[in-house]
């Protein structure tokens, strides 16, 4: 009996790792909200979020408060740069949005196509950016071009996370009510884990890439 129950509450149990990693989203989620509060500081939070979640995806779990605060007030600058642009960016295609519904020679389904393909286009590149800003140190402009890149070069990852973070958002704005909330639990944290299961993968060939490439660059150094 006794082995049973030891078995159970067992840190390596898969039950008490989930519980574990479920209670670190938690505390994640609430500083992540606090720190979006300002609105202009929410790339430099989303940031944040991403260096601890790719590191909690490695099982390189820290102090979960203290490393979103390093990373957030490394980051604060370039995050909060990258956050205002892709907010504009947000706010653009929705006047577009509305330009099209207000002009009846525009009730096209392809110009409706049209700006769905862009939204997912650049909602994929900031997916891809915050994530990048939080494990490289990189301009804006390059980190944003590299994000394009990859979110190309990886689209079935690409679709994965657009249909993660589409899908919770569709969730919360249907059944806000019911599920406000998970969202001040780990409604910001939860699918942004999900998307760290699919790009970790992209890290770890580009962090291989670039160990590779300074090996070879030592040994024509040496050479």
């Amino acid at each position: 009996m006794w082995d049973k129950l030891s078995a159970v509450f067992d840190l390596e149990n898969p039950l008490m790792r989930a519980l574990g990693t479920a209670g670190d989203l938690i505390m994640l989620n609430a500083v992540t909200l606090l720190c979006m509060l300002p609105v202009v500081t929410y790339g430099a939070s989303l940031t944040a979020r991403d260096d601890v979640l790719w590191h909690m995806v490695r099982g390189e779990e820290s102090y979960i408060v203290r490393s979103f605060f390093k990373s957030f007030k490394k980051n604060l600058k370039q995050g909060s740069l990258m956050g205002i642009l892709f907010l504009a960016a947000g706010m653009l295609l929705v006047l577009e949005y509305e330009m099209i519904r207000a002009i009846p020679a525009m009730h096209s389904p392809l110009f409706y196509a049209m700006i769905i393909i862009i939204a997912g286009f650049v909602l994929a590149v900031g997916i891809y950016s915050f994530a990048l800003l939080s494990r490289y140190e990189n301009t804006v402009p390059n980190t944003i071009k590299n994000a394009a890149v990859l979110a190309l070069a990886f689209f079935p990852r690409t679709v994965a996370m657009l249909l993660i973070v589409v899908g919770f958002c569709f969730l919360y704005a249907a059944f806000f009510q019911f599920l406000f909330p998970l969202l001040l639990l780990m409604g910001i944290t939860f699918p942004g884990y999900l998307c760290a299961l699919f790009y970790d993968p992209v890290f770890v060939r580009i962090d291989g890439r670039d160990e590779k490439q300074a090996e070879e660059d030592g040994h024509s150094t040496g050479g």
